[in-house]
């Protein structure tokens, strides 16, 4: 989308519907499998060219520093494209911080496709994902807005075709954390781990009620003894007859499932006010909406009942 010279990138929150912890590195990281899928929310990143650099946000205590993911991302694309142009950048925020939705990771996928709009180094998608990884393990199953198996630190391995729908309620409390910490917590010997194979077979049949119950998270475990009360969070959805209820990659937001669109409102409708994020939303792209970016947001407001 371009507005008055603008392109605007939308940042789409990510789910982890099965991560599986195989083993630790020598270099200190852990190797994973994954599937990700691309959420109906999402941060708008503006980007346009100016004479020199300069970075904004509408959450004022998102500092942009080395260690900002939107930072990196237009370093390491100036760097490796050797593009002299400097870019005005503003994100306006909706997917919240150290929840294991992928804001800051989106956010970063969101500019490297920007200036690839913009600049037109000769490249792809498919570099970009490479690319990612030295951002971030996230980064790179962001850059497509598809569903993605990735394996190792986050490579992506394959772009997965989907033939159904799922929809969810995200419920974070205030309390995020750190990936390195959960990941220093993380018990190899002791913490759930998923089926990969099982998933997959489910995932190629169509089966969307079998594809829920292989969702699980090796994460949970080393989250749930840091973060009090999110085990609790957990429980209290799977008394609502969820038929998954996971939680979200390494942060402390809690997915639940597997029920029709009226009932996971009214569920969110239990929990507003309890928590300061929940949300219901479905994959991405929403069901059964146009092609436009402007007709998709349009269809979840009015399909979900939330502006998001």
């Amino acid at each position: 989308m371009n507005e008055k010279g603008k392109i605007l990138e939308y940042a789409y929150a990510k789910v982890n519907l099965l991560l599986d912890a195989t083993d630790k590195r020598a270099d200190g990281y852990h190797n994973l499998n994954s599937v990700i899928a691309p959420l109906d929310i999402y941060d708008s990143v503006w980007i346009e060219k100016a004479n020199r650099m300069s970075y904004s946000c509408d959450d004022e205590s998102l500092p942009f520093d080395s260690s900002n993911t939107v930072v990196k991302a237009v370093k390491l694309m100036k760097e490796t494209f050797r593009i002299k142009d400097n870019y005005r950048i503003r994100v306006n925020k909706e997917i919240p911080m150290e929840a294991g939705l992928g804001g800051g990771s989106s956010d970063a996928a969101a500019v490297m496709r920007g200036i690839l709009r913009l600049s037109k180094p000769t490249t792809n998608l498919s570099y970009l994902e490479e690319l990612g990884l030295k951002i971030g393990a996230d980064v790179p199953a962001c850059v497509s807005k598809k569903c993605v198996l990735v394996s190792g630190i986050g490579e992506v391995k394959a772009h997965l075709d989907r033939s159904f729908d799922l929809i969810f309620l995200l419920i974070k409390p205030e309390q995020g954390i750190s990936t390195k910490l959960v990941y220093d917590n993380l018990n190899l010997a002791t913490c759930a781990h998923p089926c990969l194979d099982t998933f997959l077979c489910e995932w190629e049949r169509g089966n969307a009620d079998g594809v829920l119950k292989q969702c699980g998270n090796s994460l949970e475990d080393s989250t749930f003894q840091l973060v009090e009360g999110l085990a609790d969070i957990k429980q209290e959805l799977l008394d609502c007859g969820f038929k998954s209820v996971t939680m979200c990659g390494s942060g402390t937001t809690i997915f639940a499932a597997g029920k029709s669109i009226s009932e996971t409102l009214s569920i969110a409708d239990k929990f507003k006010g309890r928590y300061p994020f929940v949300q219901a939303t479905s994959t991405y792209p929403a069901p059964s909406c146009g092609h436009s970016a402007k007709e998709r947001h349009d269809f979840v407001r009015r399909f979900l009942g939330y502006d998001i």
